[in-house]
């Protein structure tokens, strides 16, 4: 979603916003699947990282924490062009470099204390319990996007303006459920935080949209709310993840037991990933 002051196709030079930003992912997601692919078909986990769990935890993890910097660093043109130059047109790019470096900071911290779960896990209690930590660990980052998101980003709480009040009962939802942030991104819309959905997260500078298109704004958010439609997206997803966790595994004979079942993990769960892009919408548009 964009928000409601650029998704009217206002354009950045000769691109839109709306334009740039499509062209971005689908060159971004290009570039994933065809990595991941090269990763599986020259099998270059199995050439570059250990196969056995002789090796300890640590110097296991330690070359995978390198991969997982490697692949930040690729996708680092994509952030810049996003972030900063093709799709955001931002004047302040040092400051943006230096939020750009605390978010993949905060992502890497994540990717390795998942790979360390994982790995000690599949080496102490085998793969049913490595899925139970699966499982476990998505639950856990999906409870915990609201404050991955403030870690990551400046989203400011700041109390909420009064006609925030105004519209919140005018869309049927309680107004102490919203929590008004202040930020600079033009394409922040929030959502609701958390796996149940008690708290929406709202922009600051939705008070300057008119009372109505406010509340036509939070009627939509209580309707999937209402609905179950956010819980079931959650589960959902984790369902669909899980799948492709042992999916994977046994396609591609691996075990996150070792650094190189991690990396064919990995490879193999974006192409997994790739597929729900093409397939899941379908179904979502369907339940809509």
């Amino acid at each position: 979603m964009t928000s409601p002051s650029l998704s009217r196709g206002e354009g950045f030079g000769p691109l839109s916003y709306a334009r740039s930003r499509l062209y971005l992912g689908i060159s971004g997601v290009g570039t994933a699947v065809l990595a991941a692919t090269c990763l599986l078909v020259f099998d270059i986990p199995q050439a570059g990282f250990a196969t056995t769990e002789g090796l300890s935890v640590g110097r296991a993890l330690f070359g995978v924490g390198i991969f997982f910097a490697m692949v930040q660093a690729l996708f680092f043109l994509f952030d810049l062009l996003g972030g900063a130059l093709v799709v955001r047109r931002k004047d302040h790019a040092p400051f943006w470099l230096t939020l750009w470096m605390r978010g993949v900071a905060v992502q890497w911290v994540v990717w390795m204390l998942t790979a360390g779960a994982l790995m000690t896990t599949a080496r102490s209690a085998g793969p049913l319990a490595t899925v139970g930590v699966f499982v476990g660990i998505q639950l856990l980052l999906a409870q915990l996007r609201g404050p991955l998101a403030r870690l990551i980003a400046p989203l400011r709480a700041h109390v909420a303006p009064p006609v925030f009040a105004q519209a919140a009962e005018m869309s049927g939802i309680d107004a102490r459920r919203l929590q008004v942030v202040d930020t600079s991104d033009e394409g922040f819309v929030g959502g609701w935080s958390g796996i149940l959905p008690r708290t929406l997260v709202v922009p600051r500078r939705w008070e300057l949209l008119p009372v109505e298109a406010l509340a036509a704004q939070l009627a939509r958010r209580q309707a999937v709310a209402a609905s179950g439609a956010h819980v079931r997206g959650v589960l959902g997803a984790i369902g669909w993840n899980t799948l492709g966790f042992v999916l994977v595994q046994q396609l591609a004979d691996s075990t996150p037991a070792t650094a190189e079942g991690l990396v064919t993990l990995m490879a193999g769960m974006t192409l997994w990933a790739f597929v729900g892009v093409l397939l899941l919408p379908t179904p979502s548009r369907a339940a809509a």
